[in-house]
């Protein structure tokens, strides 16, 4: 990474909004036959970031997704009792997330 780059790394963290939750659970997308995967997901500001695994105060952590929470556009619905909910976003792509119990989602 070049110096510029670093410095505007350090810029851009700076800046990040508050992280509002984060922790693992269970993520897959709506797709014939998916499987659930333990990811460890990070919710800062209408940004949720969802990682293979994360370690705290790594700076070389890589999100392997991102979805964009769009007031009024993505739909976040939970399935009553099950501790499931879900996100689906203005593009069509639908995500089901679980926690171990229902008071994890």
């Amino acid at each position: 990474m070049s110096g510029e780059d670093k410095k505007k790394s350090k810029t851009m963290k700076r800046i990040a909004p508050p992280t509002k939750m984060k922790g693992y659970v269970s993520m897959k997308k709506k797709k014939a036959f998916a499987k659930w995967h333990k990811r460890f997901c990070l919710l800062q500001g209408a940004c949720l970031k969802y990682y293979d695994e994360f370690l705290y105060g790594d700076d070389n952590n890589v999100a392997r997704g991102v979805i964009m929470l769009e007031q009024g556009k993505t739909v976040v619905a939970d399935e009553p009792g099950d501790g499931i909910f879900r996100i689906v976003t203005p593009q069509g792509d639908e995500y089901h997330f679980k926690g171990d119990n229902a008071q994890d989602t």
